[in-house]
């Protein structure tokens, strides 16, 4: 639901555009599908993605780190693009404890080392996103439309999260 959130891209073009008002121009693809893991996603970006020689390839999902292995390993052999990897935001059956925020629906340091393997850009979304909660008083209901998804704030607050991972080269 994040991706469908983005809809055309305009709230992360937005957020790319703020901080780099010069940038060339940018143009957004998606592939969204309902809780598709990593192991899916590789599919994707072998039939559809790589196909456009992207310079950036955001990945907003989860799965098996194994299987992220792999997706890096087939985007590192066949395109130079950067990879952006969030954590994912919490869900109604968490809480704001550190055992969630590190392993609620994964092994995060599992991601984290995968990430640095392939140096791919991890961003610590899920440990931010709880930090803000904690300085504001909020609970996870709060972020979310309804178990698993988040509100459009909470969307555009994963969306700052991420765009603070832009760097101009």
């Amino acid at each position: 639901r994040w991706a469908t959130f983005q809809g055309n891209g305009s709230p992360l073009i937005r957020a790319i555009r703020e901080r780099f008002p010069d940038a060339p121009s940018i143009v957004y693809k998606k592939h969204a599908g309902s809780g598709t893991p990593w192991d899916f996603a590789r599919g994707w970006i072998q039939q559809f993605v790589l196909a456009d020689s992207p310079d950036l390839i955001l990945t907003y999902t989860n799965g098996d780190p194994a299987e992220l292995d792999k997706m890096l390993t087939t985007i590192r052999r066949r395109t130079t693009a950067d990879v952006i990897v969030p954590t994912l935001h919490l869900f109604k059956r968490f809480t704001l404890s550190e055992e969630d925020v590190e392993r609620g629906v994964l092994d995060w340091e599992a991601v984290r080392v995968v990430c640095r393997r392939h140096q791919a850009e991890l961003v610590e979304n899920r440990r931010e996103l709880t930090q803000y909660m904690l300085a504001n008083d909020l609970a996870i209901d709060d972020m979310l439309g309804d178990a698993v998804h988040e509100t459009r704030f909470a969307a555009d607050c994963t969306v700052q999260n991420i765009a603070r991972h832009f760097h101009a080269t």
